[in-house]
């Protein structure tokens, strides 16, 4: 029996060397711990959620962007497009939220993708950069983990309302919006 308020996961190894999440706890709910979603992030996971499927496919995005910094607007329509699939799956699985509850600011997806981020800025620093600067990757991506627990802890427990997946500046009614009908920077 697992204590109330620890996190347990099982995993299996598979033939190929990929880790496959076969079941977690029932604190989070549909969520992944924090554990397994840095694992998830980082191609350890195959299977168990679309919650995996999606963080290790952020994880992949956000690593191509790293390498290919020209590849940026393509990477981040993928990844606001990830982020719109992991809000859409997530959405009708958690529970409500109390009455007067504060509001989040970032939806589920949201958090992954930043999560994702974290976590690829820090491994690449390690072999990259020098201490100082490996030292706040790694300080950041410890940050976001303990973050994301903390919203895991609060949605499950009906604490913090959490927005709609919103694709911010990707949105395509941005795009099609005439030159002469946008504002002029510094006039609202």
């Amino acid at each position: 029996m697992v204590p109330r308020g620890h996190w347990w996961a099982v995993i299996v190894m598979g033939s190929n060397g990929v880790t496959v999440l076969v079941g977690t706890s029932g604190e989070q709910g549909p969520l992944l711990d924090p554990e397994t979603l840095l694992e998830a992030v980082r191609g350890n996971l195959v299977g168990g959620s679309p919650l995996v499927e999606g963080a290790r496919q952020l994880g992949c995005l956000y690593r191509e962007w790293i390498v290919d910094r020209d590849a940026g607007q393509r990477i981040q329509a993928e990844i606001g497009m990830e982020v719109g699939t992991i809000d859409a799956w997530i959405s009708g699985q958690l529970p409500h939220p109390l009455p007067g509850v504060p509001r989040a600011t970032e939806s589920v997806g949201g958090v992954i993708a930043r999560v994702a981020e974290a976590s690829e800025c820090a491994h690449w620093a390690l072999h990259h950069l020098g201490e100082p600067e490996r030292h706040r990757a790694w300080d950041h991506l410890a940050e976001i983990h303990q973050g994301y627990e903390d919203l895991v802890r609060q949605v499950m427990a009906g604490l913090i309302v959490l927005p709609k997946s919103w694709p911010g500046i990707r949105w395509p009614g941005i795009h099609s919006i005439s030159r002469a009908e946008r504002p002029v920077r510094g006039r609202a």
